[in-house]
């Protein structure tokens, strides 16, 4: 297939894209694997790539990985959005087809994000497959966080750790599922995206992350902003929560231990 310069310069930056949120799982994987690791055999820090870190640095160093997942995220969406208004169809799908026959972790594979979107009023929601490839990452950096950030024994510290870690976890759900879409949406047989709004390269309400927010007019400010308020209210909702049961089983717990001291 013959592409004019205009058609293959976007083509290129699709792919480029779309190759730097590979290069960014990758990272993030050795890095929680490595945080885990140290925190799972009792040292204290994080050593990586000759660099030591204390486990606050490592949190820092999860900060910086969203922060930049936010900048890859937002990089294919405005690429996405050059394909939606100058590539056919045709070229579209067959873009598609290259990235997730050729691409890295996170896109090699994704066959089934193909036609995978259903639509709402107010959300947008892609449906993937336990069997994509792509998903075994998704859960492998979930678990890699957590481990990576939460002390394993019964504490107020542990619990408040996992909802840290849950804020992590959801932030950067909530910014994956800007590209994942973005992506699903490209290899779309429609004449029209259902990601973009119509006439524009500005995604549509940040809505079809969880709900909590509703705005068709958004800027990639309040993507991010919206994303961590809601990851931060789900978060301090399930510290909320766990904390009830983890002090009533604490205070029997004592309660027993006093009973049989005494």
């Amino acid at each position: 297939m013959g592409y004019r310069p205009e058609e293959a310069s976007v083509i290129a930056g699709v792919k480029h894209s779309i190759a730097w949120i590979d290069r960014l799982a990758w990272f993030a994987l050795v890095f929680t694997l490595s945080a885990a690791a140290a925190r799972i055999f009792g040292q204290d820090g994080v050593s990586l790539v000759g660099i030591r870190l204390p486990f606050a640095g490592s949190v820092l160093g999860l900060g910086a990985i969203t922060l930049v997942h936010f900048f890859v995220s937002r990089h294919i969406i405005r690429s996405c959005a050059d394909a939606w208004s100058h590539l056919s169809n045709k070229q579209r799908n067959a873009l598609f087809d290259d990235i997730v026959r050729t691409g890295g972790i996170l896109t090699k594979g994704a066959n089934t994000y193909r036609g995978a979107i259903t639509e709402s009023r107010y959300s947008l929601e892609l449906k993937t497959e336990i069997s994509d490839p792509p998903t075994w990452v998704h859960f492998a950096l979930v678990l890699s966080t957590l481990l990576a950030i939460v002390n394993i024994e019964w504490s107020f510290l542990a619990l408040s750790q996992f909802c840290f870690a849950i804020a992590f976890i959801l932030t950067n759900w909530n910014i994956g599922a800007g590209w994942a879409l973005c992506l699903g949406d490209l290899g779309s047989d429609r004449n029209s995206s259902a990601y973009f709004l119509d006439g524009t390269a500005r995604p549509r309400g940040i809505s079809y992350m969880s709900g909590l927010i509703i705005s068709n007019n958004i800027s990639f400010k309040n993507y991010l902003g919206g994303s961590v308020v809601e990851a931060a209210i789900a978060s301090i909702l399930l510290w909320i929560l766990l904390l009830i049961p983890f002090l009533t089983i604490s205070g029997l717990v004592l309660l027993g231990k006093a009973i049989t001291d005494f």
